[in-house]
């Protein structure tokens, strides 16, 4: 039963999961699946980079639910495009709506960490966005909750990145065509190509700023 269900079938079948996807899927489940990955990216660089030292809870999850998803689109449409331009280089021919549906599709792996994340947020609170927890916390017991399950899950974590990443790339392979192994290919030289673009236009920013500043 839960074998037919495209979230859970694309684990173990990305490839006949994408091909069903390119008749089916719509640009609204497309969006979906680009908002709720946007919403995960969010928060875990909210967590990462400790933003609960600055920022109140109820703004970080204000920003997650609003500003994720617009990121996430964004993002989608803007390492499509990276993607399919890297994949003419290399024999791919697929169309730009072929290619979204793939990346989207790609991101369901990462998108089914959301309830850890959400779990950890409802267990630590702030504390879950901060670096070292405050000792004057009224409620010890969540904060080692919270510590017992990052560490629980960081070896899972691993293993869903390790697969989630073949996932992705079975994605995109299927819509161009490619082995994983191209479409591996491909996502590095994309990844590479959107850094020094972001290194382009940040360079002449930088230069003017700290030139106005001195």
């Amino acid at each position: 039963m839960l074998r037919s269900i495209p979230w859970v079938r694309i684990w173990i079948r990305p490839r006949t999961t994408m091909r069903e996807a390119f008749e089916t899927a719509s640009l609204k489940h497309v969006l979906l699946l680009a908002s709720l990955f946007g919403v995960v990216t969010f928060i875990e660089a909210a967590s990462s980079e400790s933003w609960g030292e600055s920022i109140p809870l109820p703004w970080l999850l204000t920003m997650s639910a609003s500003i994720g998803p617009a990121f996430g689109i964004a993002g989608l449409y803007i390492f499509s495009a990276i993607l399919k331009l890297i994949g003419r280089l290399v024999g791919g021919k697929a169309e730009s709506s072929r290619i979204r549906t793939a990346v989207a599709y790609g991101y369901i792996p990462w998108i089914w960490s959301l309830p850890a994340w959400a779990l950890g947020i409802t267990l630590g609170g702030i504390e879950f966005f901060r670096n070292q927890p405050e000792r004057t916390v009224s409620d010890p017991l969540a904060i080692g909750l919270t510590i017992g399950l990052v560490l629980v899950l960081l070896p899972v974590f691993f293993a869903l990145i390790v697969l989630a990443i073949i996932v992705s790339c079975k994605c995109y392979g299927e819509a161009q065509g490619f082995s994983a192994w191209l479409a591996l290919l491909n996502f590095v030289l994309a990844f590479l190509a959107l850094i020094i673009a972001i290194a382009l236009v940040a360079a002449p920013i930088s230069l003017v700023i700290f030139g106005t500043l001195s």
